[in-house]
């Protein structure tokens, strides 16, 4: 079934609050449970599909990198929700009003599939936005997080002590994902040392997740055996920090292309015509890259 481009891809129902960001704060992610309309929902769910039905295999299922660098101009959806104004709202208010999109992915547990992802943190300054397009619960592969964790900061990063970490180590370390040592974390107002404080966050398909970089977060196996669990993940980052770079690999040819930051709202001093930035990586930072390239938009003007 093909569905029209909705005009709108936000819920006349999507609310945002000062109780939202109170519970952010307190938590380190927030749940809100209408994001997409009804059209949009059916709309991205039919869009996806059909991704994955061209997918090459050398794409995982789980790292379906930057669609909206390469989806084309009159269907990229991805870009569409990606800059989504209410969506930038909420970023700008974490954030402030210079705001680079470094990435986003389509990450999909298959029925009776899916990589058991480790409890790690995001970059330093990011946040990440985390709308599934089924039901996500303890049975499809939900996030699991430690609520809290958040203010605990930075981890260390869990050291590789088995040949199962080794294994989990080289499929991670390819898209920068590191587990990190919740036993580092017995201080403070949580204890993030007890993996059976960790909570399954249950969202509805077309809701919306968004949590903190230093809250401990992965996610189970998909145990439905007739369920999907299809998520589009966004990352957002203040225009202070430093530009992703690196090569990512197409969706569907299984080619190589360089990875592009984009300015959705506000100014950063680079930006201008797609350009290559040489720039110094910061100690401690999760960047390996020297260089990256930042531009306004992936549509032609």
């Amino acid at each position: 079934m093909s569905y029209k481009h909705p005009n709108c891809m936000i819920s006349d129902r999507f609310r945002f609050n000062r109780r939202h960001s109170l519970t952010f704060n307190r938590d380190g992610f927030l749940v809100i449970p209408s994001l997409l309309s009804e059209h949009a929902l059916s709309y991205l769910q039919s869009e996806v599909a059909a991704i994955y039905a061209g997918k090459t295999s050398a794409v995982h299922d789980e790292w379906v990198m930057n669609l909206h660098q390469r989806l084309s101009p009159e269907r990229n959806w991805m870009w569409r929700l990606a800059t989504e104004p209410k969506i930038l709202d909420i970023i700008e208010l974490m954030l402030g009003p210079d705001i680079v999109l470094f990435s986003t992915q389509i990450a999909t547990k298959r029925p009776n599939d899916g990589k058991r992802v480790p409890l790690h943190q995001d970059g330093e300054r990011c946040r990440t936005v985390w709308i599934p397009l089924d039901d996500a619960n303890s049975t499809t592969g939900a996030l699991r997080v430690i609520p809290g964790g958040h203010k605990k900061g930075r981890l260390r990063f869990k050291k590789v002590e088995s040949p199962a970490d080794v294994a989990q180590f080289e499929f991670f370390h390819q898209y920068h994902l590191y587990a990190c040592d919740v036993t580092d974390g017995k201080r403070g107002e949580c204890d993030v040392t007890d993996v059976h404080n960790t909570r399954v966050v249950e969202v509805p398909a077309g809701g919306m997740e968004i949590h903190h970089p230093s809250l401990p977060h992965g996610s189970d196996p998909n145990y439905s055996s007739d369920s999907w669990r299809r998520v589009i993940i966004m990352r957002y980052q203040p225009a202070s920090e430093p530009l992703a770079g690196g090569s990512l690999t197409d969706w569907r040819t299984g080619e190589r292309f360089e990875h592009v930051n984009y300015l959705v709202r506000g100014q950063h001093p680079l930006v201008g015509e797609h350009r290559g930035v040489t720039q110094t990586t910061p100690q401690g930072s999760f960047s390996v890259h020297d260089k990256a390239f930042i531009a306004r938009s992936p549509l032609p003007e």
